[in-house]
């Protein structure tokens, strides 16, 4: 069965920064809110962090204070935290134990699951966060190899899914969008954009419109995880 052809009940985003978030908001299919929504990601920090089942990542003794809503972290990236403060502030921490809660529910659902994970083409020209990551976690290099092993993992700990990836490459004479790979539950796209994403919206209008179209041409039928945690998005 052709992956256009099934329903998505959940949406995830897997970073690698606010873009992908951004855009389920916009595209009205953010519901509920997951540990990698606002910060910044890889695709080894994001294996790492579910092997080591969050302990790491919510561990206030590798975390560093920057200031109220904006916390570090000596494993990962040091303003990994960029939105919140899970090291001063337990209501940030509590968001961040709830957003690991349904996470982990959404991996153990048979539901349908569409991950996505925007990265970008030379990003440390164009977010100096890129540039923050801890000294385990620097690759951002797109690399399809790399792309396929993730999906293998991802395979490994949940099921019935797809794994969408868009590229960006910024600065590029034509706005459009090119699909390089489908290969049973992986998609991966090259987005060519007029200007350049910093972890935002895209704010040509030909890049906004291309990004949305890679998303809107799924059907979705979404489904909360659990009405008794708060869903905040």
């Amino acid at each position: 069965m052709s992956i256009k052809n099934q329903a998505f009940n959940y949406v995830i985003s897997l970073g690698c920064s606010c873009n992908t978030s951004l855009y389920l908001k916009k595209s009205c299919l953010k519901i509920f809110s997951l540990p990698y929504d606002w910060i910044f990601t890889n695709l080894d920090m994001l294996e790492h962090t579910i092997k080591d089942d969050f302990k790491s990542f919510l561990n206030p003794e590798l975390m560093t204070d920057i200031k109220e809503k904006k916390a570090g972290h000596d494993l990962y990236h040091s303003i990994l935290f960029n939105h919140r403060n899970p090291k001063k502030n337990s209501e940030d921490r509590d968001y961040y134990q709830r957003c690991i809660y349904r996470f982990k529910r959404v991996l153990k659902s048979e539901r349908r699951k569409l991950f996505i994970y925007t990265m970008y083409r030379e990003p440390y020209k164009y977010h100096q966060g890129f540039a923050k990551f801890g000294d385990r976690f620097k690759d951002l290099s797109f690399d399809l190899d790399k792309i396929e092993n993730f999906n293998r993992f991802l395979s490994s700990i949940t099921d019935n899914y797809t794994f969408l990836v868009i590229l960006q490459n910024p600065k590029q004479a034509v706005s459009k969008s090119t699909k390089i790979l489908e290969e049973n539950n992986l998609l991966v796209y090259v987005l060519d954009c007029l200007g350049v994403s910093s972890g935002k919206l895209l704010t040509n209008e030909a890049d906004d419109y291309n990004y949305q179209q890679i998303i809107k041409q799924f059907d979705f039928e979404l489904e909360p995880v659990d009405l008794k945690v708060p869903l905040e998005n």
